[in-house]
């Protein structure tokens, strides 16, 4: 119940700080999915590129890498987190 207040009060300023509520449902709903598994490589892979999304460049990196270290032929996490080392220089 607390959960959903604090989620109700965030998504209250998220269009002022120009973040799409859809990507910050995800990012919630990813965070909480890695909770119970937190070497789900699809759901790091998908908030990795929320968080790139979200300008978050650092957390995306961490998240690829992690999605790497548990499938490293998926060529995919890669490419995703080349295009995010490249927004950090």
């Amino acid at each position: 119940k607390i959960h959903n207040k604090i989620i109700t009060k965030i998504t209250k300023f998220v269009p002022h700080l120009g973040i799409k509520y859809d990507e910050l449902a995800a990012k919630i709903d990813l965070d909480k999915s890695l909770e119970y598994d937190e070497n789900n490589s699809k759901a790091l892979s998908k908030r990795g590129f929320v968080k790139y999304k979200l300008n978050d460049y650092i957390g995306a990196v961490d998240d690829f890498n992690k999605a790497i270290e548990l499938l490293p032929r998926d060529q995919t996490n890669y490419n995703q987190r080349g295009l995010a080392k490249e927004q950090l220089n």
